[in-house]
């Protein structure tokens, strides 16, 4: 092949065509260079006929390592008290703020005599998925509740008994 005549064609021709010799040549590079690092393997057939079939592809890959080590992570669980009062049919607070996931104790106090209360947390005011529900208690009575605070978000808790006069926000951080 006349590699001094091709050359020449492509200074007369326009920039895509040398690109498109440069492909070329570098298909046909690999090619060479396939056909000389891998040894012929013969196919016969019934007849005594030999058959050899070389391909050529060129791949272009990246790669990425990323080396990781092995952590360990101790999570400490964190416990709160809360002091919550209902009297006069409302809750003496009215935003409860607790760390996410904590353990929450929360130390209800009913003084409203012969009226019952309790306490729940619920996702939203529409009260419809529950988080925590706590027992009733007739007043005067004290009980102790414990749950677990949820991810943090804003919730709603509430008395189950008095839910339009008895509610507040429970903020967890």
């Amino acid at each position: 092949m006349n590699w001094s005549l091709i050359i020449v064609k492509i200074k007369r021709g326009n920039f895509v065509s040398c690109i498109f010799f440069l492909l070329f040549v570098i298909i046909m590079s690999g090619a060479i260079i396939s056909c000389r690092s891998s040894p012929r393997q013969p196919t016969t057939t019934s007849s005594t006929t030999t058959q050899t079939t070389i391909t050529s592809t060129t791949t272009s890959s990246t790669s990425t390592t990323t080396a990781t080590q092995p952590t360990t992570t101790t999570q400490t669980t964190q416990t709160v008290t809360i002091n919550l009062e209902a009297q006069n049919v409302d809750f003496s607070e009215h935003t409860i703020n607790v760390p996410a996931l904590a353990i929450v104790t929360l130390n209800f106090t009913n003084n409203d005599s012969g009226l019952t209360h309790n306490f729940a947390v619920y996702t939203d005011s529409n009260a419809t998925s529950l988080i925590f529900r706590g027992s009733d208690i007739t007043g005067p009575g004290k009980v102790t509740y414990q749950f677990q605070a949820p991810q943090r978000g804003t919730y709603f808790f509430r008395c189950d008994h008095h839910p339009t006069a008895m509610w507040g926000t429970f903020v967890v951080q």
